[in-house]
């Protein structure tokens, strides 16, 4: 069996918030939870519709980890 690096990015959505982690092998990188505005997700006509307002959401937060990461 192969030993070697790897990454996991857990996304779990809930009815107000998304959180987020990342683990690399058995350790946790990050882990933190997005609250959402309850009128932006009442603006949805399904859990469905709000995916591409939750993947903006997870996308600006991964840019600025990234940003965070790279100033340090």
């Amino acid at each position: 069996m192969r030993h070697g690096k790897y990454r996991i990015f857990v996304i779990n959505p809930g009815s107000t918030s998304t959180k987020l982690a990342m683990f690399s092998n058995n350790e946790k990188v990050f882990e933190t939870s997005v609250t959402h505005d309850a009128s932006v997700l009442n603006s949805f006509d399904s859990v469905n519709g709000q995916f591409g307002y939750r993947m903006k959401v997870i996308e600006d937060f991964i840019r600025e980890e990234d940003r965070r990461a790279h100033s340090r």
